[in-house]
Parts: structure tokens; sequence; C-alpha cells
């Protein structure tokens, strides 16, 4: 659209000058036009914190969870605290990485 006229014809259409736009018109163009910003987007902090499982070392993570807590039904030791242990560790790491990337973001 501009690409093939002169700058004088430009700043014609726009209606403009080399010095730009004097202040009254930029305060008309502002109350027309609003700021020159773009609108940002809310983001949910729920999804915020699940978007923080969304990684390959925690779905490794989740499988050695998975894996910890059936192991003891599977071997048939008896269901103690210490036979849960590492799956409690585990989710620990998980939920605190969880929470330090979602603190972070």
């Amino acid at each position: 659209m501009y690409a093939n006229v002169t700058a004088d014809e430009v700043l014609k259409r726009l209606g403009s000058s080399l010095n730009g736009l004097m202040t009254n018109e930029v305060t008309k163009k502002r109350n027309e036009f609003g700021f020159n910003e773009l609108p940002h987007k809310k983001r949910s902090l729920i999804l915020l914190f699940l978007r923080q499982f969304n990684d390959i070392l925690v779905y490794i993570l989740m499988g050695a969870l998975a894996l910890s807590i059936t192991m003891p039904f599977l071997v048939g030791h008896a269901l103690t605290f210490e036979s849960f242990l590492d799956a409690i560790v585990i989710g620990a790491i998980l939920i605190l990485n969880a929470i330090l990337g979602f603190v972070q973001e």
C-alpha cells in the first residue's frame, strides 16, 4: 500500500509530519484507538501448575512412582511405611518440582 508512494504522500495519508504527531493529535489518537499495547492473556493458575508435569523426566519419575507403589503389592511383602518410602520420596520430589516451576513462572 505504501511501497509505491513517496514519503511525503505517506505522511499526508497518515496525517503526520517528519516531526511526528503534535501532542493534541497524540491525545486524540489515543482516545480513538487506545494505547499501543497488546492485551495480556489471562493464564489459569491451575493450568500453569499442571503444565509443570509436562516433561519427559517428570514422566519417568511418574513411572518410577507407579512402580514403587505397585511393587509391595506384587512381591507380597508386608505393607509397611518402609515399603512405600521410595514412592513417598518420589512423590515429594514431583510435587516440589512442580511448585518450584510454578513459582518461577
